[in-house]
């Protein structure tokens, strides 16, 4: 994997359903902790959100963005 590239993923644990969001580029991860009851369909949507408020947030524009999930 390249820079610019963020790698999301949920998924399923003895303690719960995760998420996390990880930048290439920078080396930094955001995991985020949904509990016993979340799915996860929900963690990985929760992810491509956050991903997508991250890079509007940052104010990227005039870029291709492509988001690829598996559910």
């Amino acid at each position: 994997m390249g820079p610019g590239l963020v790698h999301i993923y949920g998924s399923n644990t003895d303690s719960g359903t995760d998420a996390e969001l990880y930048r290439w580029e920078s080396r930094n991860g955001h995991r985020f902790s949904f509990g016993l009851h979340a799915t996860v369909f929900q963690a990985e949507i929760y992810a491509i959100k956050a991903c997508i408020m991250e890079n509007v947030e940052k104010g990227y524009t005039s870029r291709n963005i492509s988001i690829v999930s598996d559910s």
